[in-house]
């Protein structure tokens, strides 16, 4: 029995002994096995997200970039190579267009000073008068609204698609320095309002200049509005609704404010519209174009294109007849000379997306000695394709030296592991292969936040 005893002890013993061994390895092993895990000092990337705890996202002193896109003051343009619309002031990818004058020139013109619907002796025509409209040569009253109110100019634009003549009118009234817009639907007896002094979309001078006029495009169910003068306040009707599409007519858009003649067309992704001159000094070219249908999402200002040296521009129309490729769009531009008539063309060949395109800063804090501790992209304006998958949409990136560029989602707070007095940021853009309608539009970096050590 004794004999048992000493037999099971020793077991039990070498059983443990080998269980140590295998619990803790001996030192050469534990060297080996800390390999595997780093510290998480040598772990950490170069920016990290904070994880938005209080006493970690409000250490250092806030500070704030913006960034309008009305220059290249801030952007690196060796390291640039998306296109910049100094007028719209927003980035996008490079145009493919061509310009160029034709072989003879005549005299063309839209410009409606009588517009109807009907068959041949049951026309109803309208007219434009000393500020008031008619139908058939009689007066038309306006809605009570407008009893009392001073009106400075009318237009209006038949509205094709319509089963019964209609029209889209548009009216500016105002004192002094104090203007107003109105737009109304028109059945040749009747104004159902659209834009007046009550209804949420409103025609307000922001810097009180007058003079401004109301222009059209012409599409039953999906048009533009453009009050033009010295500011530029634009509304898109698609299907009933209506948009605020003012961010595309800023004041060097504008440019005091123009005769304006729209033109309307479409593709795979929505409407286009080209809004040009008539009888104005200088040439204007402008393109709206849509990322899908009723969201229009970007502009180009095509207006340095052209001087045409002591010229009227007459207008332009679009060219239905043209046979430039499938997706290529031409305008007819028209130039009234001392003698005789010139005539361009512009083809609209849309973007480039053979590559991916991107906007690349400079150091925003160059020339001062406080190390960046963290940063944000806390607003960001920019139109691209999020319709698509998470790998066509834009990607922005962070970095606190040259190079070290790492991903950074809006409206998160990184941290830098190893703070520097650099801050950079980058946007990348990825194309729509085979897609010439697409561009993003990149209006501005509005609030970059960082915190500084001091």
């Amino acid at each position: 029995m004794a004999k048992k005893k000493l037999i099971w002890l020793v077991v039990v013993t070498v059983v443990l002994i080998a269980a140590s061994v295998l619990i803790y390895p001996g030192r050469s092993d534990r060297q080996a096995q800390s390999s595997l895990f780093k510290s998480p000092a040598l772990s950490e990337p170069e920016i990290y997200v904070d994880n938005g705890s209080q006493d970690r996202s409000e250490v250092g002193v806030l500070r704030s970039f913006g960034e309008g896109f009305s220059g290249v003051g801030y952007i690196d343009r060796t390291a640039t190579n998306m296109f910049l619309d100094y007028n719209v002031t927003a980035f996008s990818f490079p145009p493919l267009y061509e310009i160029k004058k034709e072989a003879a020139g005549g005299e063309f013109s839209s410009n409606e000073t009588k517009s109807c619907f009907g068959s041949v002796g049951q026309e109803m025509c309208l007219t434009i008068k000393n500020n008031k409209i008619y139908i058939n040569e009689v007066v038309v009253p306006w809605p009570e609204e407008l009893a009392k109110e001073n009106i400075l100019s009318v237009n209006a634009r038949m509205l094709t698609g319509a089963t019964q003549g209609k029209w889209i009118v548009g009216l500016v009234t105002g004192q002094g320095k104090d203007e107003r817009g109105w737009v109304y639907f028109f059945n040749s007896r009747e104004f159902t309002p659209l834009i007046t002094k009550t209804t949420s979309a409103k025609i307000e001078l922001k810097y009180g200049r007058v003079g401004g006029k109301i222009y059209f495009s012409d599409n039953l169910d999906d048009f533009l509005i453009l009050y033009s003068g010295y500011d530029g306040r634009a509304f898109y009707y698609h299907d009933g609704a209506l948009s605020d599409v003012s961010r595309f007519f800023g004041l060097r858009v504008t440019a005091g404010g123009f005769p304006a003649q729209i033109i309307r067309t479409s593709n795979a992704r929505g409407s286009v519209f080209y809004i040009c001159a008539q009888d104005y000094k200088k040439f204007k070219l402008i393109k709206l174009w849509s990322r899908r249908p009723g969201e229009l999402s970007g502009a180009l200002d095509f207006s340095f294109l052209l001087d045409v040296p002591e010229s009227m521009t007459s207008g332009c129309r679009l060219d239905s007849g043209a046979t430039t490729g499938s997706s290529a769009v031409k305008i007819d531009i028209g130039f009234k000379l001392k003698q005789g008539f010139e005539n361009w063309s512009f083809i609209d060949k849309g973007f480039d997306n053979s590559r991916a395109w991107e906007v690349v800063s400079k150091n925003l804090t160059e020339g001062e000695d406080k190390k960046i501790l963290s940063a944000n992209f806390s607003q960001v304006t920019v139109y691209d394709d999020r319709a698509s998958s998470t790998e066509k949409m834009a990607k922005f990136f962070l970095a606190n030296r040259q190079g070290a560029w790492q991903e950074a989602e809006e409206r998160n707070w990184y941290r830098f592991s190893q703070p520097t007095a650099e801050l950079y940021w980058r946007a990348f853009f990825p194309a729509e292969a085979g897609d010439s309608n697409y561009s993003p539009w990149f209006d501005g970096m509005n609030e970059l936040l960082y915190r500084t050590d001091k």
